[in-house]
């Protein structure tokens, strides 16, 4: 049980270290965090609900 609590941990650290370096998600100011906040909805819409949903 404890191998996959620490494969876990050791995952999810690879797994941030390699996005940081890959600049995944980076917000570099709250302007920006408004802005993603705006655009979220538009978003969401476009990639997840179905278009027949929307009739």
């Amino acid at each position: 049980m404890d191998i996959h609590i620490w494969y876990t941990l050791l995952s999810a650290k690879y797994g941030a270290i390699m996005g940081a370096r890959a600049r995944l998600g980076e917000i570099r100011s709250i302007e920006m965090v408004h802005k993603r906040f705006e655009s979220f909805p538009e978003a969401f819409v476009k990639n997840l609900v179905s278009p027949q949903s929307t009739d």
